[in-house]
C-alpha cells in the first residue's frame, strides 16, 4: 500500500505500520490519525513507551509502497 492509500485509511480512522530501518536496526512504526478535544486532527507515531506522539513522514515514508492497514493499538 502506497502512503497515500495509508493516508486514505488514516482518514477512515484505522491505524497503518510499516516496518522500516533505523539506526542499524529494524523497528515496526505504528501511525494513527488523533483528533484530541479542540485540536485538529493529526497524524501520531507510537513511542517505545506506548505514548502517541505527533509525527511527520520523511521522504522515504511518502515514496514507501509497504504501508499496511493494523488492528487499531490504543
Amino acid at each position: 500500500m502506497t502512503f497515500g492509500q495509508a493516508l486514505e485509511a488514516l482518514k477512515e480512522g484505522r491505524s497503518v505500520s510499516r516496518v522500516q530501518e533505523w539506526c542499524g536496526g529494524t523497528h515496526g512504526v505504528s501511525i494513527k490519525m488523533l483528533a484530541p478535544v479542540g485540536v485538529r486532527p493529526f497524524i501520531a507515531i507510537r513511542t517505545g513507551s506506548g505514548e502517541w506522539a505527533p509525527w511527520l513522514p520523511q521522504q522515504f515514508d511518502l515514496l514507501a509502497e509497504d504501508w499496511k492497514v493494523v488492528p487499531d493499538a490504543r
